[in-house]
Parts: C-alpha cells; sequence; structure tokens
C-alpha cells in the first residue's frame, strides 16, 4: 500500500513514522526498506519495525537532514517483488 511523507518538508527534530502495508501476496514476504537505495540498517535514528507478517514501519524520532530522500518499501516472496517509494523532505539549517 502507499505510504507518503506529506507534501510539506518535515521540520528538523521531529518525529515522522511511515509503515508499508502488503495487502496481497503468498507468504513468506520479506519486506525491505532503502534509503536512496542503500539497506536503511546503516542510518542513524532510523527505526525499522516489523508489525505483524505483511507489515513494517520506519520511524525517526528526530529527524535531520541526513534523513532527508527517498525511501523505497520493498516487498519480496517467491513470486516476485515490488517496490514503492517516497520522498521525505527536511527544513532547517545544514551543518558542513
Amino acid at each position: 500500500a502507499p505510504f507518503d511523507f506529506g507534501t510539506e518538508p518535515i521540520n528538523q527534530g521531529d518525529f515522522v513514522s511511515v509503515q508499508c502495508s502488503v495487502h496481497k501476496g503468498d507468504l513468506p514476504i520479506n519486506i525491505s526498506w532503502l534509503h536512496n537505495n542503500i539497506s536503511i540498517g546503516y542510518i542513524d535514528g532510523v527505526l525499522v519495525s516489523k508489525v505483524g507478517l505483511k507489515v513494517s514501519t520506519i520511524t525517526i524520532d528526530s529527524v535531520e537532514h541526513l534523513h532527508a530522500g527517498t525511501y523505497s518499501c520493498v516487498a519480496e516472496n517467491n513470486a516476485g517483488m515490488t517496490r514503492y517509494s517516497a520522498e521525505l523532505n527536511v527544513n532547517g539549517k545544514r551543518f558542513k
């Protein structure tokens, strides 16, 4: 099912969470998350939670500029793979 971060940029320091739900498909289904096409497991401050067999969420307690970019939910089973992506835009000062 599609997810999004809303139409407005998220303020630096704010909380954000999105959910990826798979409504069709045979079990077992593997759900994984990517940030700018890289596994999300390598991004500080991003928590991935499995909620049942067909649902996964990502949560960012305090959004920073490193969290900006494209998030993709990838669902795979023996029959195939599907992907949905959404953009997270972040307001606030960028430190160099």
